[in-house]
């Protein structure tokens, strides 16, 4: 920083700051000035922001500004909207910290700057916008965090080979067992923050669409903050934006495509896991601190590639859920105290995939609670060997109120007698199930 009395001028002071970073060498490379000129100040200037993404149309609420204004300096702050990015509202001014711009899906902020003092200037250290709905996005091309070589394994690390989990197709009928179905270019799925700032597990059923398949799976946050659940190169990837910065470990299994896994990752104090079909990876330090991030992003985040494939019964829990291999569930994922986020994808239907963990974090298909081309396709879930062990508010149909084990028989499923002691026995096309006298049962409350 330099200072200096301009001759001839009243006796104030004139200031030139000068910034440097390079982020892989930050904090250890000197930096060499060999001239730096200070002129006046103009009397007017203004500053645009970039363009922020919704992600759907939303009502922009309050602006307000970190910033200080010396004598005969002024800091006016404008907004605009727009539904496509291409059509904007004019400018508005700000009215106290109130946004007067309508409502819509993207926004941007200016500054307007101004002096009667050539040696005074208004400054604004930060910005700070608020709305109803997940929290923007920067649309221009975000820098990626420096991609560290995937963490060594604490232990020896022999993969299991993992035998495909053969999968049918069968057609999706509303109130059925469903999934959705990403393309790999643009589809996405939005909701509100998740699990951050601690321990933490991501889980799903997956089935990728292509071989060697990458792409944004699941991301809790942005591009500085939470985690990414990704694929890379055919293998799932976890990344955790720590105190440490941008940080990741991979499982060394390659999943093939159009064969359903169950994946998941853990984050706890500093260590992380993978796991596919409840083989694990080694275990990696990384960063102690967690970062929070602001959403959750499903399928694909602007900037990067976007995952081509299915996804079924996503649970984000704030607790570390494995530490060793277990066994493949074979039943949907519970909720328990822990589960944050359980995303079951049963609707089959429609814009909108309901948290079954009874938080409020609907999830939206898409960029707009309407349909557009950024929306996932529903198609049929995972077909778990038990699906009677689950929350049965997505398993009873037609009508029926199951009280006990659900027995499906020729197309038809029917609301069984509660059994104690006797066997139930289910017959359905190919598949027999037979439960024992403590057999799992499906409770339905209604």
């Amino acid at each position: 920083m330099l200072q200096g009395t301009i001759p001839g001028a009243p006796t104030l002071n004139t200031w030139a700051f000068i910034y440097h970073q390079t982020p892989a060498t930050y904090g250890a490379s000197p930096m060499n000035v060999d001239w730096a000129r200070v002129g006046q100040y103009p009397a007017a200037g203004s500053y645009t922001s970039c363009v922020y993404d919704a992600g759907q149309a939303a009502p922009w609420g309050s602006l307000t500004m970190d910033a200080g204004a010396p004598a005969n300096t002024g800091a006016v702050a404008l907004t605009r909207t727009s539904p496509d990015g291409a059509n904007w509202s004019g400018w508005a001014p700000v009215s106290g910290n109130v946004i007067n711009s309508p409502a819509a899906r993207y926004f941007q902020y200016r500054l307007d700057l101004s002096t009667a003092n050539v040696m005074q200037s208004p400054e604004v250290r930060a910005v700070n916008v608020q709305f109803t709905g997940p929290t923007p996005t920067p649309t221009n091309t975000p820098t990626p965090g420096p991609s560290p070589t995937p963490l060594p394994p604490t232990a020896t690390f022999t993969p299991t080979p993992i035998p495909p989990t053969p999968t049918t197709m069968p057609t999706v009928m509303p109130g059925a067992n469903s999934a959705l179905q990403f393309d790999g270019v643009n589809d996405f799925l939005s909701a509100g923050a998740s699990a951050g700032g601690g321990p933490v597990t991501v889980e799903m059923w997956l089935r990728p669409s292509v071989a060697n398949a990458a792409g944004i799976v699941l991301l809790g946050g942005n591009e500085n903050s939470g985690y990414s659940f990704e694929m890379e190169n055919g293998r799932i990837v976890f990344w955790v934006r720590t105190n440490q910065g941008w940080q990741s470990i991979s499982h060394p299994t390659v999943l093939s495509a159009g064969v359903w896994y169950h994946v998941a990752a853990t984050y706890d104090a500093g260590v992380l896991r993978t796991f596919v079909n409840g083989q694990a990876s080694g275990a990696g330090a990384v960063g102690a601190t967690l970062t929070q991030g602001p959403l959750v992003q499903i399928g694909a985040f602007s900037g990067y590639p976007a995952f081509a494939g299915a996804l079924d019964d996503v649970r984000i829990s704030n607790i570390a859920r494995y530490a060793a291999n277990f066994a493949l569930p074979t039943a949907p994922h519970a909720v328990d105290a822990n589960t944050v986020d359980l995303w079951r994808f049963n609707e089959a239907a429609g814009q909108l995939t309901a948290d079954a963990a009874g938080a409020p974090n609907t999830a939206t298909l898409g960029a707009s609670n309407q349909a557009d081309a950024a929306d996932p396709t529903w198609t049929a879930g995972y077909p778990f060997p038990n699906p009677a062990n689950c929350d049965a508010d997505e398993y009873a149909a037609a009508n029926q109120h199951a009280a006990a084990d659900q027995h499906a028989a020729a197309d038809q499923y029917a609301a069984a007698h509660e059994h104690t002691d006797a066997r139930a026995i289910a017959h359905a096309d190919e598949y027999t199930y037979q439960y024992a006298s403590t057999g799992r049962q499906c409770r339905a409350d209604f």
